[in-house]
């Protein structure tokens, strides 16, 4: 029976495929075979892989050369000279501090009385009197320590050297009179004067008088000379103070000249001392440094090899 359709009325019309049709014509063209089994392939390389490594082990360690530093790193104790040891102070493994003596080398002199010696230099900086004692053991040291003795024997010959100190003595005894002999003379020209002032005011009123015809002629002439004879020995004391200044002077100027020689030759003793000081110092250091082995820094004393006393080791 024919269906009406109405005016305006959409219809839904289904056409069939047929089962052959090509898919091409939907999808486009075939994957190819390698999209088709690529899961397979996958599988079988990832199987291929641990059966693999199964057989062929990759190591876990391995073996490199490294070097291993240090902020701190082991510091070598270079020897000054060579020698054989005399002493060792410390053992493998001892903590120690910087310049604290490890070991001594053998040596012709003793420590002991090379550091005997070494505080007599300390004590005796200054040129005393104080006689070094007998370090004959000290054979490297023999030329400083003679060359001391020299010199205290010149500073002793200087210090009992009377015949100096005597002209020293006696020209300041005879300085001392003469300013005692000044002094008296000064007293003696001040009364002079004071007499002189006298007579000088007696001759103007003779003069007066003598004008005036009170006196004679002859009183007048003796008062007269009794003035010029005041004046006479007023300019002899004079003469005399002055004279007395001038021998103080050349006095005191040759106590002057034999205070400086005699300074002179002790400064010279002191400058020689102190040289001999400071060479004999410089030369236990030296001494030291060549047979005396301190620690460079602070740390842990640790030996390559067993060092024993009596070995001779090198520089």
């Amino acid at each position: 029976m024919p269906n009406i359709i109405e005016e305006n009325q959409e219809q839904t019309v289904y056409m069939p495929i047929p089962q052959h049709a090509n898919i091409e014509d939907l999808i486009g063209n075939e994957p190819s075979w390698l999209l088709r089994s690529g899961m397979g392939l996958i599988g079988m390389l990832l199987v291929g892989v641990i059966s693999i490594s199964w057989f062929v082990k990759y190591p876990d360690t391995f073996v490199v050369p490294v070097e291993v530093t240090s902020n701190y790193p082991p510091l070598p104790i270079v020897m000054a000279t060579s020698g054989e040891t005399e002493e060792i102070y410390v053992k493998q493994g001892d903590m120690v501090i910087k310049n604290q003596t490890l070991l001594r080398l053998r040596s012709k002199m003793d420590i002991k009385e090379v550091e005997m010696f070494e505080n007599w230099l300390d004590q005796n900086q200054m040129l005393s009197k104080n006689l070094i004692p007998d370090f004959g053991n000290l054979i490297e040291l023999q030329t400083g320590i003679n060359t001391i003795k020299a010199i205290q024997q010149e500073y002793a010959v200087l210090l009992n050297n009377t015949e100096t100190k005597q002209r020293i003595h006696f020209a300041g005894k005879e300085n001392k009179q003469l300013s005692l002999m000044k002094m008296n003379l000064q007293e003696q020209l001040q009364s002079l004067k004071n007499e002189y002032q006298l007579l000088k005011s007696d001759l103007d009123r003779n003069v007066q008088l003598h004008e005036d015809r009170y006196v004679s002629t002859k009183t007048l002439e003796e008062v007269e000379m009794r003035v010029t004879q005041q004046e006479r020995q007023i300019h002899q004391l004079k003469s005399a103070i002055l004279n007395n200044e001038n021998q103080s002077i050349q006095i005191n100027k040759q106590i002057l000249e034999w205070q400086i020689v005699e300074n002179n030759q002790h400064q010279t003793l002191k400058n020689r001392w102190e040289q001999v000081i400071n060479e004999n110092t410089e030369a236990i250091k030296k001494w030291k440094i060549n047979t005396i082995v301190t620690a460079p820094k602070g740390g842990i004393f640790n030996q390559s090899s067993n060092l024993n006393i009596g070995e001779f080791v090198s520089s």
